[in-house]
């Protein structure tokens, strides 16, 4: 049987391991915020035309013939003048009996110009309509392209918000994996503590054994050494009565025991 020394110490409770109850969590949040990608407009292409349309947009001008308004103003007294003018020729005629005098032709060509001055007197007012169609054009766009710029303002802040509660939450798993693999490390150093104050009583406890038949050995040594002492002791003590009993009373039978004669 192998005698107990200090490298069969057995310490009964195995040390304690770690596995991080958040590495799951940490990996999920870790991969959500690698592939959320950067942001992505959804009203890039819209925002670029109407601003692209805007720079370009042309200077107010106009040009009556291009208006349909105009257009139709147009034939309007064009039409009136012409009715305005035959009814005064015809009037002047029936007065005249069927031919048309110089007075009735100036009169006709005045009411034929009346008209023509009503059309020119609206072109003021539609030039005016137009640069109100112009100027609303512009600020609808304008209006357009600043809701557009505000939804994509709207969703590039939500984009942010969401990325950062994704870093957050990283951050808050982090700090709960840091804090859990501290307690670990803390029962760890109890653990080792408490073996190295096993380990210890054991050397304490080997070293007690190890004194206790030092002394055990020694005592037993001077006992041996004592009964020998003793009996050479009395040997010779054996020896002196049994010479003293021959010389002084002439008994040598205790000489002859003692010498085997």
């Amino acid at each position: 049987m192998n005698e107990p020394d200090p490298g069969s110490f057995s310490y009964g409770e195995a040390a304690p391991t770690y596995a991080n109850p958040y590495q799951d969590q940490m990996s999920s949040a870790l991969d959500a915020i690698q592939n959320r990608g950067s942001y992505e407009s959804q009203y890039g292409g819209d925002i670029s035309s109407l601003l692209e349309g805007l720079q370009n947009q042309q200077p107010f001008s106009y040009d009556p013939k291009t208006d349909p308004q105009w257009g139709a103003y147009a034939k309007q007294y064009r039409r009136e003048g012409q009715r305005a003018t035959a009814d005064t020729l015809g009037q002047a005629a029936t007065m005249s009996g069927g031919i048309p005098s110089t007075a009735a032709m100036t009169a006709a060509g005045q009411a034929g110009d009346y008209y023509a001055a009503r059309l020119s007197d609206k072109l003021p007012e539609l030039a005016g309509q137009a640069y109100e169609r112009h100027q609303g054009d512009f600020s609808n766009k304008l209006a357009i392209l600043n809701e557009l710029q505000r939804m994509d303002e709207s969703d590039y802040q939500k984009f942010i918000d969401e990325t950062g509660l994704d870093f957050d939450t990283l951050t808050a798993l982090m700090s709960l994996s840091d804090q859990d693999y501290s307690r670990h490390q803390d029962r760890l150093g109890q653990y080792n503590t408490d073996k190295t104050f096993g380990y210890n009583q054991y050397l304490d406890s080997l070293d007690w054994d190890r004194d206790r038949e030092t002394i055990d050995r020694t005592q037993k040594n001077y006992e041996g050494e004592q009964a020998l002492a003793k009996g050479q002791y009395d040997k010779e003590m054996s020896l002196e009565k049994a010479i003293l009993a021959a010389e002084q009373l002439g008994d040598t039978s205790l000489l002859r025991k003692l010498l085997g004669l």
